[in-house]
């Protein structure tokens, strides 16, 4: 018995769009997730600059006087220009892409456009692809501060019950594991999508049209 012959099954222009968008989403996403950040371990803590315990200290009550003093400590830890300059005191060090690093900064204010370094402490950021790097390198950063602060005022003679003090908030840096959003890179894929399926729409449209003109 001789069977009929099967016509090849054909993918119009909307199926082919269908699928051509499909396959490139498939692979951007595929992409994405091979191209995700690795896991990375992030601590924060401030750094506060109190005045002496002497009572009756010029410095007693003027947290403003001790702004200066906490900026000078800063520039000398991290030296100038910074690698990485964090927009507020809000942001995270590892949203900015840093695997492996630190950043110090003074405490800062306001709005996009304009900043105001009117709080006395410096806050403390590290990342590393450990906690026990992260841990080390945040006692090794909070030395260095500390140590800054100390040598600077021994250096100018002050006596040791007038110097400006250090505490930390909290009292105890914590390290948490993070991994890296892919939120934007999924937005991205799309808007791809979106931009390709427009276009090849419009191509259908046009392709369909010229095909119902006569004699076409």
């Amino acid at each position: 018995m001789v069977g009929r012959l099967l016509r090849p099954t054909r993918i119009g222009v909307s199926g082919a769009a269908l699928l051509l968008v499909g396959l490139v989403l498939l692979g951007t996403a595929a992409t994405v997730l091979l191209l995700r950040p690795a896991p990375v371990w992030w601590g924060s803590v401030d750094v506060v600059f109190v005045p002496p315990e002497r009572p009756g200290n010029a410095l007693e009550g003027d947290d403003d006087a001790l702004v200066p003093f906490a900026a000078a400590v800063e520039r000398e830890v991290v030296g100038r220009p910074q690698r990485v300059v964090l927009a507020s005191g809000d942001a995270r060090l590892y949203a900015a892409g840093v695997e492996e690093g630190y950043a110090v900064q003074l405490a800062r204010s306001g709005g996009q456009w304009q900043s105001a370094f009117d709080q006395p402490y410096l806050n403390v950021q590290v990342v590393m692809p450990t906690r026990a790097e992260a841990d080390r390198l945040a006692e090794d950063v909070l030395a260095d501060v500390r140590g800054t602060a100390d040598r600077r005022q021994a250096d100018s003679g002050v006596a040791p019950e007038d110097r400006i003090r250090t505490q930390l908030s909290p009292e105890h840096v914590q390290t948490t594991r993070v991994v890296g959003s892919t939120t934007r890179s999924m937005l991205g894929i799309g808007v791809v999508g979106v931009v390709l399926a427009a276009g090849i729409a419009v191509g259908d449209r046009s392709l369909a049209r010229r095909r119902s003109r006569p004699g076409a």
